[in-house]
């Protein structure tokens, strides 16, 4: 029993738990040491013996006394470290044996051994799980360390690469493997996830150096273990995965983390090296960002660390001033406005707001082509972005009165900006015809209705009749009038039979002033007024013969 106020804390990297029976465990280890007995070699790398030579006269020493308990009782004691757990597993062969049992517990998982007290235990798992590519590497981990030399362990065995740290065939496919990560190998000492994309276009810089000639398209992260390179795609980069701590835990050797580095990018294009300019001299985005010595210490993953890192950079980039969309980067707004997709209206209003956007110190990071860079800007230069567009100055703040709103609800810049070159072309138009003094209730009616169908054409017109409110009979007669004008006689039930025979009369009429030009229109709109014989004196024009716009929308009297 623990005593009294003693926590419990984490077990340490190595730490060992003593048990007895288990005979399961015990039955498995009988089995590897019989395996053990005769092919001792499993536990010395393959590649550089000469930096192994003494501990290989030591295992052979252990092999040739194999059948002298009492000789491996010895050899379990003192001598060579390795030697000791092998002679430490080979006692349990003796059929009076009774071994002791020990769990050790390392970050990755945990071992069950044959215990020997005069033997390391990191040593004893080496040995006792020579078949496991995660466990053998600690039976000659520290001689790799002491000696300076790489041992890199494979599904199948050990590689030692002498004092050059050299990636061997077939190791990374391993690591992926366990990692259950699909990758395919692109070159030599290249793999990547499936979904990976290059280009091969657009001239050099350090992305293709690193990749072998070819430059990463799309978030991804990327690992650098020696001379070999894994991308992974942001899909494949998993919550439950750190492949940092997959690939080190099977390497042996000093300082090993020295020759890894991981990390993550958005894998952008540069946009103006695509429209036929020059990379910046120093890009933010070619190497990306470092994932830092918490994912190197196994406490992120890589979705948790590539996300992070592909948000610093979209910071600093930001922050640097440089516009990207779509993955492609760009540090003028005019080659941007120039080749991003969207809409011949948008790219124009791009190009109108450029100097403004990069005045304001301050870059962006986006998707949704054109639209959604002028999404994101409506709110401070929505209403420059609409002059832009527009080709008369001077109707420029009458139509930004009407047009803007800094929130775009539910439409996007393009409806807005579409909206405000019709608003244009609506003032436009109906400046050339005569605006008034004096008018009477039906001069006014008649004008409203000769406007909209200017402004909206026959969809307009209608519109405006359903909008009036109507009281009399001769502004009845002059409705329908407009309606028989332009083709629709629908709806000429909610009239009466005197009101709907007036309107026949009148629709020569109505069809003459909608038709008219604008130096017919006072004419035509006079002969309509006198033809309603209203009473009402004729529309009397305002002094300068100019026109108030906003007859077209005027809601009544």
């Amino acid at each position: 029993m623990a005593s009294k106020g003693k926590k419990r804390g984490r077990k340490r990297a190595g730490s060992i738990a003593i048990k007895t029976g288990a005979r399961a465990v015990e039955n498995r280890i009988r089995r590897k040491a019989e395996f053990l007995r005769y092919h001792p070699e499993v536990l010395i790398p393959e590649g550089c013996e000469r930096f192994f030579v003494s501990i290989k006269k030591a295992v052979d020493r252990v092999q040739e006394a194999a059948d002298d308990p009492e000789a491996l009782k010895k050899l379990s004691k003192k001598g060579d470290k390795l030697a000791r757990a092998y002679a430490s597993t080979l006692l349990v062969l003796e059929k009076e044996s009774s071994p002791t049992l020990a769990v050790v517990h390392f970050p990755h998982g945990e071992a069950s051994v044959v215990y020997n007290p005069h033997t390391p235990k990191e040593k004893l798992v080496g040995v006792q799980y020579y078949d496991s590519p995660v466990f053998r590497i600690y039976a000659i981990k520290d001689v790799a360390e002491k000696k300076r030399v790489f041992v890199f362990s494979l599904d199948d065995k050990m590689v030692c690469t002498g004092r050059e740290f050299s990636v061997p065939d077939g190791f990374v496919e391993d690591v992926v493997a366990e990692a259950r990560l699909s990758v395919q190998k692109l070159g030599p000492g290249m793999y990547a996830c499936p979904h990976m994309v290059f280009n091969s276009d657009g001239g050099a810089g350090p992305r293709k150096e690193m990749s072998g000639g070819r430059e990463p398209v799309g978030a991804h992260m990327h690992v650098f273990l020696g001379d070999a390179r894994i991308f992974v795609c942001q899909r494949c980069a998993k919550g439950n995965r750190n492949l940092s701590m997959l690939l080190l835990r099977r390497i042996a050797g000093p300082k090993v983390e020295r020759f890894l580095e991981v990390r993550g990018s958005n894998g952008l294009v540069c946009g103006e090296k695509r429209a036929g300019g020059k990379r910046c001299d120093s890009c933010l985005a070619e190497k990306g960002v470092a994932f830092g010595k918490r994912y190197l210490a196994g406490r992120e993953t890589d979705e948790d660390a590539l996300t992070r890192a592909l948000e610093e950079e979209k910071r600093l980039l930001v922050e640097n001033g440089l516009f990207v969309v779509d993955g492609v980067c760009y540090k003028k707004m005019r080659s941007l406005a120039e080749n991003v997709e969207g809409d011949v209206l948008e790219k124009k209003a791009l190009l109108g707001i450029a100097e403004i956007v990069e005045n304001r110190g301050e870059g962006f990071f986006v998707s949704g082509g054109a639209g959604g860079v002028l999404s994101a800007l409506w709110a401070e230069v929505g209403g420059e972005a609409i002059k832009s567009v527009l080709e008369d100055a001077s109707l420029a703040d009458e139509v930004v009165e009407r047009v803007f709103s800094p929130d775009l609800g539910s439409h996007g810049p393009v409806h807005l900006l579409r909206r405000a070159v019709e608003e244009e072309k609506n003032i436009r138009l109906l400046s050339s015809l005569p605006s008034y003094s004096d008018m009477g209730p039906i001069g006014r009616l008649a004008d409203r209705l000769a406007r909209a169908y200017r402004v909206g054409g026959k969809e307009g017109l209608i519109k405006r009749l359903h909008d009036e409110r109507l009281s009399t009979t001769k502004e009845k007669s002059l409705s329908y009038a407009f309606f028989l004008a332009v083709g629709e006689e629908g709806g000429g039930w909610r009239y009466t039979e005197t009101e709907r025979d007036f309107a026949r009369y009148l629709s020569d009429f109505a069809r003459e002033l909608l038709e008219a030009d604008a130096g017919d229109y006072h004419d035509a709109l006079c002969r309509l007024v006198q033809a309603v014989g209203s009473g009402e004196p004729m529309p009397v024009k305002a002094r300068g013969g100019g026109n108030d716009a906003s007859d077209a929308s005027d809601t009544g009297d």
